[in-house]
């Protein structure tokens, strides 16, 4: 089964979990074309709908992060599309800046650069990118060695890319928070 596939099918499966907090695509769109703006259009409970499912959103996202430290990751292991997560990581930016907590701001901007790290990893290139994380402490062979290389230059290259992008983005949006938040409080 490809990963397209396998993506396709555990979302449709979280989908149908009883507790799943979702949003309609719609929003989704709205909140990704108009940011901040769409938000403050909502009322109290769609509000509260988008706030919680940013938060589940994000919490289930740190969870894969905490349990796979590798630098190249496969973005068939994420709960939710990069897009989403990226937009949840986002929204709930605003209140940690205008609350001035610092620390907290600091890991949702290095989450969403870490977005970058998951990539659509080829079938074989997954079981090669496995061994390296099995490898420490164990001697392979010249081959799997080889292979390993060839591999991790393969996707290094996209994940240094893609978070050089991520990277100058969040910054962008932060500080353009900061400088509302700083002419707000003026």
């Amino acid at each position: 089964m490809n990963a397209k596939i396998q993506k396709r099918d555990r979302h449709v499966a979280a989908a149908g979990e009883p507790n799943r907090i979702s949003i309609s695509p719609r929003l989704k769109a709205d909140l990704r074309n108009k940011g901040i703006a769409a938000f403050r259009q909502l009322n109290d409970d769609e509000q509260k709908r988008v706030w919680q499912w940013c938060n589940e959103v994000v919490r289930q996202y740190r969870g894969v992060l905490e349990t796979d430290p590798r630098n190249i990751r496969n973005v068939a292991s994420l709960p939710f599309p990069k897009e989403d997560i990226r937009l949840a990581l986002k929204m709930l930016l605003p209140l940690y800046i205008s609350k001035g907590m610092h620390s907290m701001v600091r890991k949702l901007k290095n989450a969403y650069q870490e977005t970058g790290t998951f990539q659509t990893i080829d079938p074989q290139d997954q079981a090669v990118l496995s061994t390296e994380t099995t490898r420490r402490g164990k001697q392979i062979s010249k081959r799997q060695y080889s292979d390993v290389d060839r591999a991790n230059e393969k996707y290094m290259g996209l994940v240094i890319s893609e978070k050089k992008g991520l990277l100058q983005d969040i910054n962008n949006f932060v500080n353009e928070l900061e400088a509302l938040t700083s002419e707000g409080s003026s």
